[in-house]
């Protein structure tokens, strides 16, 4: 095996000190000449020099790891977004680690506390449904994690920290206008079962809309979904025996699996039934790309939530005390302030007008 090349190999190629070139590699201020620099820099080439970055992370107290946790892997929504987050991650000079909660509160919380034992300089959540049924032991795990953590797109109930996601309310709302002034007063909808889902976030949304225009949404017209393509598989049956003219689903995976079944039940879309998903995360893969639908873009999730988590975690290590550095005195500057002084940011999405929808009697 090839010897590392080091700092002081690369010294003694230069005909320079040990010094200069760790100030010249390190982008640390010096005086030295640009000449200087360019030369050092070009030996380093040369003899193939690799930064141990393991030697600069103990000197930085800094990891370069971030953690992304989310509910569903196999979910094209959720893989869209850890890619998303990874090339962001990467622009930051991150390496991002990725898991699956499949859900469960309980996955998730070792999950972070793996997190915590590898020393990652930060964490975004996507958290669970089974987060809002047991709300209490989700926020102490997360208070528990050492290092900041930044709540992604299933946020609007979890004020408490920071977190980036889209005003998924008002995409609900969105749709029921839509559909309504499309004619519809029958409508369905496959949902999740989580409380919080039901009336804050998209489906509460919807729901809110459709009552406050006169034609509220009877139980028996809203099936469980779970946000799962089996969920809308086996959903639409209930609806369809009620007769539903149209069905909103809660993202884009139920309503193909709602589409499916009810091509197999002898129906079409949309001469006999309308549907609307959410989320836009299929047609990029030529999957469900005439289904209309709320797009959420993305990238823009990813970008911003990255950025304001390497800005916590920069704040953090700026607030650790050094030799000679003055002690912190103001409560922003330690504890955790993802916590104590936390900042969410709430997206707009936009509706996607495409083929699966008909105007009623039309």
């Amino acid at each position: 095996m090839a010897q590392r090349i080091t700092i002081r190999d690369i010294a003694e190629a230069a005909h320079s000190s040990i010094t200069a070139v760790s100030l010249t590699l390190n982008d640390r201020p010096n005086r030295l000449s640009e000449a200087t620099k360019e030369h050092i820099r070009d030996v380093a080439a040369q003899l193939h020099y690799v930064p141990n970055q393991s030697a600069r992370n103990l000197v930085n107290r800094r990891s370069m790891l971030l953690g992304l946790i989310v509910p569903d892997i196999e979910n094209t929504y959720f893989a869209k977004v850890s890619r998303r987050v990874s090339d962001e991650a990467t622009k930051h000079g991150y390496t991002l680690i990725i898991a699956n909660s499949n859900d469960s509160t309980g996955i998730g919380q070792r999950l972070l506390t793996q997190f915590e034992e590898r020393g990652l300089d930060g964490a975004i959540i996507v958290p669970s449904l089974e987060s809002f049924d047991h709300p209490g032991d989700f926020r102490e795990a997360v208070e528990r994690f050492s290092n900041p953590v930044m709540l992604l797109d299933r946020i609007s109930a979890l004020p408490w920290c920071d977190g980036v996601g889209f005003d998924n309310h008002e995409g609900g709302r969105i749709v029921a206008r839509y559909l309504l002034g499309k004619g519809h007063r029958n409508v369905g909808i496959i949902g999740a079962r989580s409380e919080y889902m039901d009336k804050d976030g998209r489906i509460g949304g919807f729901l809110e809309a459709m009552s406050d225009a006169g034609s509220p949404v009877a139980t028996e017209r809203i099936a469980e979904g779970n946000f799962r393509y089996e969920g809308g598989y086996k959903g639409i049956e209930q609806l369809l025996a009620q007769h539903v003219t149209a069905v909103f689903c809660g993202n884009d995976l139920t309503a193909l699996g709602a589409r499916k079944r009810i091509l197999e039940l002898g129906y079409k879309i949309p001469q006999d039934i309308s549907l609307v998903g959410y989320d836009n995360s299929m047609a990029a893969q030529g999957i469900g790309a005439d289904l209309t639908t709320v797009d959420q873009n993305i990238g823009q999730m990813a970008e911003t939530s990255v950025n304001a988590l390497v800005d916590r975690i920069r704040g953090l290590l700026a607030s650790k005390l050094h030799p000679g550095q003055k002690k912190a005195e103001t409560p922003a500057d330690v504890g955790k302030p993802w916590l104590t002084q936390a900042r969410q940011q709430m997206l707009q999405p936009q509706l996607i007008e495409r083929e699966t929808v008909a105007a009623v009697n039309a």
